[in-house]
């Protein structure tokens, strides 16, 4: 299984922890892993491609948790990116349970994504 390059996981660890907490770290990389790296893609590693993805799963976090009409924004920005939604979906259970605020925005994002 392929892991996500040391600088990537530098920079989700930075910002999450700066910005969100630490809960998210698990599904965060893992979400990145399967948008920068595909099934059946080039094998070559992109590191530029893994940071640019992480700033977006990132921003699609905050954006969620950013009020009503930021929140719809996000799910329709994630609706509009399938290959996103599928890897944030694939993923639900990597998120913290128990009321996590941000664990919640995005489970909510999914779901509304997912009606949109």
């Amino acid at each position: 299984m392929r892991a996500l390059s040391a600088a990537a996981r530098a920079h989700v660890r930075e910002v999450l922890s700066r910005r969100l907490g630490g809960e998210l770290i698990e599904f965060v990389d893992a979400v990145v892993l399967l948008v920068a790296h595909p099934l059946g893609g080039a094998g070559a590693r992109d590191d530029a491609a893994e940071l640019t993805t992480a700033d977006r799963v990132i921003a699609l976090i905050e954006q969620s948790l950013a009020g009503d009409t930021a929140a719809d924004d996000a799910a329709d920005d994630l609706a509009a990116e399938p290959e996103m939604l599928a890897a944030f979906f694939q993923n639900l259970d990597l998120l913290p349970s128990g009321g996590h605020r941000a664990a919640d925005a995005v489970a909510l994002l999914i779901m509304v994504a997912l009606d949109g």
